[in-house]
């Protein structure tokens, strides 16, 4: 028996890995398309002849070849491009925004969160180190975050608008701590961020509502441009886990399936958004924030990030209830996501919005007490 076959974790690991590649790829074109813009000075003719030959360029880029690192065709999503000294001098100049305690609050809270690459970094690679596909994909997921909290940090500073002193205690607070977060398994390494990069993407749409409408000003502008850039990077995050959840269950393979299906299972029902009563500093009074602005709540949590991943909405395209090539452990567990489900769904149609989110957050704990809290 090799050490793959023997190690279940590789053979999960192994058994993914083509696939892994192919869709870590698409990724990355994906990424290096949505930033194709011709130089400045061209006319509108020549802009679209070369931009056409740049995109051109980067559908035939081969990946395989050692002559073609990421770091050498300038990969990398520029997230303020906008803030420069000059335009920091202006967005100065100007009355700054003043925005209510609540989302202050929530943009911080989301912050931090972005700031806390550093500790997803550690608890993915428990899980994915081992294996060399695994540990590229991570090592690219790694890089695209680590700008998200930087670029936060930078146009919170030029604006003021949150106090960066509390900022960076609230940040080492949190990295000294450290999650709690923790992968079992590389299948929990797909089922948690899949879910995880939907509500972030959801959370970063609601502070981006919350700032002012980008002709107010220069701040509002470029603010509004930097989590829009953002957002289509978690949103890219979230279509790779997802496929790659999608293609375990549907491997047909017994073991990978249920291996898959019981870490769905853990994640789903026992999922926990870092800054919502877990893991940061001050995290009762931004997770108040966050219902009050209407960023985030348990609500939300059931009815736009759960109940869509167990449906199989949008970009999640899973099929939970009908996949079959399961051990008996893992049907019970499959059983218990559609049992789930259902108490979502029948708190979900309540008239009354109040007792609508009080019962999705009592079947939310009531889950929680029997899967155990992921995060």
């Amino acid at each position: 028996m090799t050490v793959i076959e023997a190690d279940p974790n590789l053979r999960f690991m192994d058994a993914m890995a083509e696939f892994a590649i192919d869709e870590s790829r698409q990724h990355v074109i994906r990424s290096l398309l949505s930033e194709v813009k011709a130089p400045e000075g061209l006319d509108a003719e020549n802009k679209r002849e070369w931009e056409l030959r740049e995109r051109e360029r980067i559908q035939d880029l081969d990946f395989g070849s050692a002559k073609t690192e990421l770091t050498d065709i300038g990969y990398g999503t520029s997230y303020y491009d906008e803030l420069t000294p000059e335009v920091v001098v202006h967005i100065q100049d100007e009355p700054q925004i003043d925005p209510d305690l609540d989302a202050r609050n929530a943009f911080l809270g989301n912050l931090i969160v972005e700031n806390g690459h550093a500790e997803y970094d550690r608890v993915t690679s428990g899980v994915f180190e081992a294996h060399p596909v695994f540990r590229e994909w991570k090592n690219i997921w790694v890089a695209e975050e680590k700008p998200h909290g930087d670029a936060m940090e930078h146009w919170a500073w030029a604006t003021g608008y949150v106090d960066m002193k509390e900022v960076h205690a609230i940040t080492q607070g949190y990295l000294r701590k450290g999650l709690t977060l923790d992968f079992k398994t590389p299948a929990h390494g797909m089922a948690y961020p899949a879910l995880q990069e939907r509500a972030t993407e959801l959370t970063h749409m609601q502070v981006m509502t919350t700032l002012p409408k980008a002709s107010e000003s220069i701040a509002a502008s470029t603010g509004r441009d930097m989590m829009a850039r953002i957002i289509a990077n978690e949103r890219g995050h979230k279509k790779f886990y997802s496929a790659m959840v999608r293609h375990a269950l549907e491997s047909g393979d017994p073991e990978i399936a249920s291996m898959q299906m019981l870490a769905l299972g853990e994640a789903l029902m026992g999922f926990a958004m870092p800054g919502m009563d877990s893991d940061i500093p001050r995290r009762e009074e931004i997770t108040k924030s966050y219902e009050a602005s209407g960023v985030f709540s348990y609500g939300k949590l059931a009815t736009d990030v759960l109940l869509p991943a167990i449906d199989g909405a949008g970009t999640f395209n899973w099929d939970v209830e009908n996949v079959t090539d399961l051990t008996d452990e893992a049907k019970r567990v499959r059983d218990d996501i559609v049992a789930f489900s259902g108490l979502l769904k029948a708190a979900k149609e309540l008239d009354d919005p109040h007792r609508r989110d009080r019962k999705l957050k009592v079947a939310l704990l009531k889950a929680h007490r029997q899967y155990g809290r992921l995060a």
